[in-house]
């Protein structure tokens, strides 16, 4: 039983570290490995067969919960370090939409990504899309899903915020050899790249990645308490869309009497993150080959993206598809990209060993500054990640003083230049 803890994805799992992303399962090459969801935890979690396992090392080697080196990824993708550490490399920065009227108002945003998957399956660039969404009969277990036919990527569109099964469909794609687009996020996308590390034959399959800001993901716990703060029981709820109606969008909640319930995500929404979250470094999506996220420039038009250029080979495929450049400056001051816990994991690690907490080995890019404020802001973080069980009143009070301490303090870090 030791050596299970030690040499496989047992070991992320006790630790608290899975995002499950269930690439661990989609990989063991003996097939040891099975994905189910916990409602303890609010999450998919990966479980080991002791009699089947071989304790190759193959979940641990390609797992994103630990042993994230984003020098080497950004070096295996770009085959270079970014000149800047905080937004990693890039060819250009845009504001940019669908011109597709449907795409774009049924859209988390601005529609570029189902515009640009679109693009790609009707050009026969890709055999088909791995996109997230939720299962249409449980509002617990999103999923990834193949698509092949972009008349189908309606289906698919607005954001999913919870732990996502996103693996799911890759036995599938490499025993029928597809050319894939995959739409992540960026702790997807870090296992993803280090599956390619290991096994460079999977860069066959996987021709297009498109990576999704992210600024976390919760547990289904975030749900519960949503639910239950509105007495409304998880038996009478057919489905929820995390982003609904006009930018930015308000959470859904469509109960199975036909009734939809608009709502703003709540305290709880940000309190119930997984817990490798507070240690992510990757808030752009830095391996993507192209990064997308909320255009959140003050005065900007409603339902626009901002999109960050990566790689040449996207540049074809941008029919129906509005591009306005930028200067990254914005970008820093829209995403507040030097006051944010990204890119700010070295103090976020020490803060957790302080606690006597165990952190997962993530390695930074060189170049990044901080000063007493990040690590007081740190500090803060930090018990927002750690106060799950706390009363609702607490919960409010301590995120409303977090709120006035980044306005004040933190958010000005972010419209500095570099001289």
């Amino acid at each position: 039983m030791e050596q299970i803890l030690n040499k496989t994805i047992e070991r992320i799992k006790h630790n608290d570290y899975c995002i499950g992303c269930g690439l661990c399962k989609s990989l063991c090459p003996v097939f040891a490995i099975t994905m189910n969801f916990s409602y303890e935890k609010g999450q998919y979690l990966p479980f080991v067969n002791s009699s089947k396992c071989t304790k190759c090392g193959i979940c641990l080697a390609v797992c994103p919960g630990d042993e994230i080196n984003h020098p080497l990824l950004h070096q295996l993708v770009h085959q270079c370090q970014p000149e800047d550490p905080y937004t990693g490399s890039y060819l250009k920065i845009c504001t940019a939409h669908s011109t597709n009227k449907d795409y774009r108002e049924q859209g988390a945003s601005g529609g570029f990504v189902t515009q640009l998957l679109a693009n790609l399956l009707e050009s026969k660039a890709v055999d088909a899309v791995l996109v997230c969404g939720m299962a249409s009969d449980k509002i617990y277990e999103p999923e990834g899903y193949l698509i092949r036919d972009a008349n189908e990527l309606y289906k698919y569109q607005r954001s999913v915020y919870t732990n996502v099964f996103w693996a799911k469909p890759f036995r599938e794609i490499q025993a029928e050899r597809l050319r894939i687009a995959v739409v992540g996020l960026p702790c997807q996308l870090h296992g993803l790249m280090k599956a390619i590390n290991l096994k460079p034959e999977l860069r066959e399959y996987f021709r297009f990645t498109i990576g999704l800001f992210c600024g976390g993901s919760y547990n289904f716990q975030a749900v519960d308490k949503t639910l239950s703060d509105m007495n409304i029981p998880v038996s009478e709820v057919k489905r929820i869309d995390f982003r609904w109606g006009e930018w930015p969008g308000k959470m859904r909640i469509l109960k199975k009497d036909g009734r939809e319930i608009l709502t703003k995500r709540g305290a709880h929404f940000r309190t119930n993150y997984l817990p490798r979250c507070f240690f992510c470094f990757d808030f752009l999506a830095d391996l993507a080959d192209v990064s997308v996220g909320d255009n959140w420039i003050e005065g900007a038009e409603k339902g626009e993206n901002i999109v960050v250029f990566r790689k040449q080979k996207i540049f074809p495929y941008l029919e129906n598809i509005e591009c306005n450049d930028i200067d990254v400056g914005d970008l820093y001051e829209s995403h507040y990209l030097r006051s944010y816990r990204h890119r700010f994991t070295s103090i976020n690690r020490k803060i957790s060993n302080f606690f006597h907490s165990k952190a997962p080995n993530i390695i930074p890019y060189e170049g990044i500054k901080t000063t007493w404020k990040h690590k007081l802001y740190a500090l803060l973080e930090y018990h927002q990640f750690h106060m799950q069980d706390a009363s609702e009143t607490h919960t409010k009070l301590f995120l409303k003083l977090k709120d006035i301490y980044f306005h004040f303090v933190m958010k000005n870090e972010s419209k500095k230049r570099d001289k």
